[in-house]
């Protein structure tokens, strides 16, 4: 019973003991003692593509590759850090909110400090990604491949302001465009890689665009006017957005009320063949860059050889001559006239 005795109180002696070296044992826990992360999970920049790649090199030494889109940013001295998660209690040199210079000569980067002190510094590498359909473009003329019975010579390039009878005169014939100016923006670059962004089709110092009619005296059904805007309406006047998807070659204009163009292919300068046989070739010269668009036109086989043919029941191809300007042009503000 004595040995029983002595055993509990030695028990306890060595529990005080040991309650009074560490009241808490889980101090170090709680302090962060433990703690030699020092890790960034996850960073986005202002205009940034994807998803950073992070790769921690070593214990003090990480890299951080990433694609930013410079049409997606004011100022690459600037780019603020709209994303910035870091392992458990650590810190950075740069803060969410903060910003980093990618136009100094020095390399930017960012140093992530544990709880316990110790430190790895990542290296920013930037790609930049360049959008190539963004900027500034004039129009300089418009081209339609159309007809009924190609192999009979029914079809035809035509260019739509030389046929001046076929249309309205005026303020609105198609020679309107020809000081108008189409700026493309972008804004963001999806998902899927595809990007997409504002266009604004502004109506120059006249303030016109074409309205696409084709006039009574010409059409060959005697309905009145026709109004061929369906055909070939297909940049919006005004504010519009515009996707631009890489796999199948394609750009698409879509109106401020959700109404869809059917999609483009952005011609470069070269010779484009329409149509060949033995005897016959059509081509269309494309001077600097051109949109194409497919026109859902239908055969009419009564009215073979006309231009009410090729140009109003039976187009196949729209084409929107464009030049695009140098990165330093500016555009007249008397020109950026907007629909009321």
């Amino acid at each position: 019973m004595n040995k029983i005795i002595y055993w509990i109180l030695a028990a306890s002696t060595v529990l005080i003991g040991l309650n009074s070296c560490k009241e808490n044992p889980w101090d170090d826990v709680t302090d962060g003692g433990w703690n030699h992360e020092r890790t960034i999970l996850d960073i986005k920049l202002e205009g940034q593509v994807g998803v950073a790649q992070i790769e921690n090199t070593d214990a003090t030494t990480g890299i951080i590759n990433l694609k930013v889109a410079p049409d997606m940013v004011n100022d690459m001295s600037k780019v603020h850090i709209e994303k910035l998660s870091l392992s458990y209690q650590a810190e950075s040199s740069v803060d969410q909110g903060g910003i980093i210079d990618f136009t100094s000569s020095v390399i930017p980067s960012i140093t992530v400090t544990s709880k316990m002190g110790e430190t790895r510094t990542y290296t920013l590498s930037m790609s930049p990604f360049i959008e190539t359909i963004t900027g500034i473009y004039t129009i300089q003329d418009f081209y339609v491949y159309g007809g009924t019975g190609a192999s009979y010579g029914g079809t035809g390039v035509v260019r739509l302001s030389g046929k001046g009878s076929c249309w309205t005169t005026g303020a609105t014939k198609p020679s309107a465009e020809f000081d108008n100016y189409i700026v493309l923006k972008l804004t963001e670059v999806m998902v899927d890689g595809n990007t997409t962004g504002e266009c604004i089709n502004y109506g120059g110092v006249d303030a016109n665009w074409w309205d696409c009619i084709f006039v009574a005296a010409q059409n060959k059904w005697n309905t009145g006017d026709l109004d061929l805007s369906s055909f070939y309406r297909r940049i919006p006047k005004g504010k519009s957005t515009w996707v631009r998807n890489y796999a199948e070659n394609t750009i698409t204009f879509i109106a401020e009320d959700g109404t869809v163009s059917s999609s483009c292919k952005l011609l470069e300068t070269g010779t484009y063949t329409m149509y060949s046989n033995d005897s016959r070739n059509l081509i269309l010269n494309v001077p600097n860059q051109a949109f194409e668009f497919d026109v859902a036109g239908k055969d009419n086989w009564d009215n073979m050889y006309t231009d009410f043919n090729m140009l109003a029941s039976s187009p196949r191809k729209f084409f929107i001559m464009i030049t695009k300007q140098t990165s330093d042009f500016v555009l007249p503000e008397d020109s950026k006239t907007l629909p009321e």
